[in-house]
């Protein structure tokens, strides 16, 4: 049965299990399911956690403020250095945000 649908695209989730054509998934809510590996892609992508998130010009709270995210704000993400930062892209704007306001990397 259906349990629920993703209706957003490149919604991140987290694989945690596989069976032939599909992927048992997590998202940032804790909810579990089977996805056909079809409706999935290799890129990743993140999704903000909650309101005002500051996406920075580098990866340091001093460099230049460039936007400011609402949550559950989707991005792709670039890459993410030691423990702290993750760069990412949004509607083609490039930026850091702070790794522990992101879910999915």
């Amino acid at each position: 049965p259906i349990n629920f649908k993703y209706t957003l695209e490149n919604y991140p989730v987290a694989i945690i299990g596989e069976y032939e054509n599909w992927y048992k998934i997590r998202d940032k809510d804790g909810d579990e399911g089977w996805l056909n590996k079809n409706l999935t892609t290799k890129r990743r992508y993140v999704i903000t956690l909650s309101n005002q998130q500051i996406m920075y010009e580098r990866n340091n709270i001093k460099s230049r403020p460039l936007y400011i995210l609402e949550k559950d704000v989707i991005g792709k993400l670039d890459k993410c250095i030691d423990e702290d930062w993750c760069k990412i892209e949004v509607e083609g704007r490039n930026g850091w945000l702070k790794r522990e306001d992101i879910w999915g990397d």
